[in-house]
């Protein structure tokens, strides 16, 4: 089916739809996006994350690592005008470890940053998976024992509370990197062998045991409270390269899919040429798949009040309320338009709680309707 097309006057047609794996964000779905992205932030405030951001386009050398992954084929990359290799990011990790090692002196380890980055791939499309999408990325730097890895499961789970979810809706399965490491035979290429495993769902692995590196994990969850979302999973071995120690996804039984992902990567400074290594782990989660699962309350951002003046005479008059009542704080919108009837329509469909009528009947004073139940009252805005 072709999308549909506006012709404008010069003969020019422009398609209306988004372009394909994208998104427009009508005041309603933005009330959703804004909703999630609060729970996202409350959880990582709660456990003292502070947030930060990067450019959304970044040199493509960037995300050029080694094992073969498919986020290079998935590039949106080009030379820009200046000649440069640039991309738009296709994930959030590669950007942090520019900017840690950019700014490490300068920094006190260890580190808990978040962030909500637009991420671009192109890839195929699915429920769930887009070709832009935003993503919640908690990391924490300079930490080498497993208390950083609960960190990140708590605010996860903290997260999940939010949204009401529970440890029955969502299983978070963990493994080690180490499980397939001690199956792989000698000379194996141990980077390549995670991508496949990835892809694959590494059953080879199940029925194996849990590495013991992982018990103080476990056991700081069971102080947390927080063991009972937790699940053992060998066959959990993440995709990336340079994932190195502990991994773990989040996991929805009822959907059959995964929420969110993430482990530990003590060796990514070196990949990207640094001397050292810097003890590091995190996890990033997609606004897509989540929206998916969930029940969002639809709301929209609307004004608190909406100011209509009796007649074009009584304009002024109502800038005059509309100016005092945003210099109390209070959102106010003013209707713009000439009218004969008055347009309490456009306050119910814009979800306006108040309408304040200022009519000559009442000045200086003003009629307040409350839209909800139909009361109105008479108040001196000033």
């Amino acid at each position: 089916m072709r999308k549909e097309q506006t012709k404008f006057k010069n003969g020019l047609n422009i398609p209306l739809e988004p372009i394909a794996g994208t998104r427009d964000f009508l005041p309603q779905s933005m009330g959703k996006r804004e909703w999630l992205f609060d729970k996202f932030k409350l959880a990582s405030k709660l456990h003292g994350f502070a947030q930060y951001d990067t450019p959304i386009l970044e040199a493509d050398v960037l995300y050029k690592r080694k094992g073969g992954e498919e986020i290079l084929s998935q590039m949106y990359n080009f030379t820009d005008k200046s000649g440069n290799q640039v991309a738009l990011r296709p994930e959030g990790t590669p950007s942090l470890t520019r900017l840690i090692m950019k700014n490490g002196r300068t920094m006190k380890m260890p580190i808990k940053w978040f962030s909500i980055p637009q991420c671009w791939r192109y890839e195929t499309i699915t429920k769930g998976r887009k070709r832009e999408h935003y993503q919640w990325n908690c990391d924490i730097w300079g930490v080498p024992s497993a208390t950083a890895e609960v960190e990140l499961i708590s605010c996860l789970v903290s997260f999940f509370k939010s949204v009401g979810l529970t440890d029955s809706d969502v299983r978070i399965k963990f493994s080690s990197r180490n499980v397939l490491r001690s199956a792989l035979p000698e000379g194996a290429n141990f980077e390549e062998e995670c991508v496949l495993a990835d892809k694959s769902g590494a059953r080879e692995l199940a029925g194996m045991p849990m590495d013991e590196s992982l018990r103080p994990f476990v056991e700081l969850c069971e102080q947390y409270g927080i063991s009972s979302w937790l699940e053992f999973n060998p066959t959990i071995v993440r995709g990336l390269s340079y994932y190195t120690g502990l991994v773990f996804e989040a996991f929805s039984p009822k959907h059959n899919r995964a929420i969110c992902g993430g482990g530990r990567y003590d060796n990514i400074t070196k990949i990207y040429g640094g001397k050292t290594s810097i003890p590091a782990c995190g996890f990033g989660m997609g606004d897509c798949v989540i929206m998916d699962l969930i029940d969002i309350p639809c709301q929209t951002i609307s004004p608190k009040y909406l100011v209509i003046p009796f007649s074009e005479d009584y304009r002024e008059r109502a800038i005059m309320v509309l100016n005092a009542l945003r210099g109390k704080g209070e959102s106010v919108d003013i209707y713009m338009k000439k009218f004969k009837k008055l347009p309490y329509g456009y306050a119910d469909f814009h979800n306006i709680e108040n309408v304040v009528l200022v009519a000559p009947s009442e000045w200086p004073n003003v009629k307040v309707k409350d839209m909800k139940t139909g009361t109105e009252k008479i108040i001196n805005p000033f």
